[in-house]
Formats: C-alpha cells, structure tokens, sequence
C-alpha cells in the first residue's frame, strides 16, 4: 500500500510537469509587436509642410557628458588679496590699460612700508659700518688698537651692500593695480 501511493504521488508530479510544459509550449512564442520611436516600427512617417523662415533655434540637449570648448584661457593672478572692485561687465570691449579690478591695497602698503623701514635701516647699518672703519683706520695708525680689529671691521663692510645696489622702493600699485595690462578684447567674467 506504500508503494503503491509512492508511486501514484510520482505518477501525478510528471503529469503536473508534462502539462505545464505543453501549457507553455502552446502560447504564442512570438512576443507582440512593440511600437518604436514616435509614430511605432514599420509605421509610415507622416510629413507636413511649412514656409521657411529665419529666426533662433535654441538648442538643448539634456545629457550627461563633458562639453569642451573650441578655446579657452587660463588667468593667472599676479597679485592676490580681497577684490574690492570690478570695473568692467561680461562681454564688454576693453583696451590695454583699462582698469580691470581693484584688489584691496591695504597688505601691500604695509609691505611698501615694511620695505623702506628695512632700506632705512640697512643704510643706517652701513653708515654706521663705514664710520667705524674710519675711526679703526685712525686708531691703527696711532697704534692704539690691533691690525686685526681694522681687519674684521673691513670684512663686516663688505657684507653691507652697496648703497648704489640698494636702489630705489618703488610703490606696488601702477596704473593697472598690479601692473598687468590686459589685451584689448571682451572680457567675460
């Protein structure tokens, strides 16, 4: 009596499985036509018709990608600090030796200032230098002081520059704010 329902149970799962197989056997194999594109696959495309006419056509495209321009420049910066001022628009035409930008001034008088404190002092170092190695030359002369002090004095002269090579400080700030003129052309920002 087992065996019989054992094998009653194998007999009834194979034809389950046979009739689904035939089942799936018999539906369409081929899937529905599927409509492509606007007006669907196979479909003519209607035409209309229209006077021409000239005017703007604005192009979008939403896509991701990268768009790389046909030119482009690199700005570099010669001086740096706050930008107080922008005295031009984007698109707008510009001559060498327009002001462009203002950028604060305020760091680079300091070091204007800074500047000529350091030259002063410097020159006052070698004023000094100088009249020591005139006073040590006299006090060779009498005898009073060693050679050797005339000589280290006249060593520590030649690590004072020149005054000639010391030149001039000159203040940052030219007509173009750092100097740099622009080519003519328009400017965008």
């Amino acid at each position: 009596m087992k065996r019989l329902r054992t094998l009653l149970g194998i007999g009834l799962g194979l034809a389950i499985v046979a009739g689904a197989g035939w089942y799936i056997s018999q539906t369409g194999t081929t899937p529905a036509p599927r409509q492509a594109g606007r007006f669907g696959a196979g479909m003519p495309t209607p035409v209309g018709i229209a006077t021409a006419a000239k005017g703007e056509v604005p192009v979008v495209i939403r896509a991701l990608g990268t768009v790389t321009p046909l030119n482009t420049v690199n700005v570099k910066t010669q001086i740096t600090g706050q930008l107080l001022k922008v005295d031009f628009k984007e698109g707008q035409m510009v001559k060498q030796g327009d002001m462009l930008a203002l950028v604060d001034p305020r760091p680079y008088d300091v070091a204007l200032q800074q500047a000529i404190g350091q030259q002063q002092k410097d020159e006052a170092l070698l004023k000094n230098a100088q009249t020591d190695l005139e006073r040590y030359r006299k006090l060779v002369a009498q005898d009073s002081i060693a050679r050797q002090q005339l000589d280290t004095q006249q060593s520590d002269l030649h690590h004072h520059p020149d005054p000639a090579d010391l030149g001039a400080v000159h203040h940052p700030r030219g007509h173009a704010a750092a100097g740099a003129r622009p080519p003519e052309g328009r400017r965008q920002a």
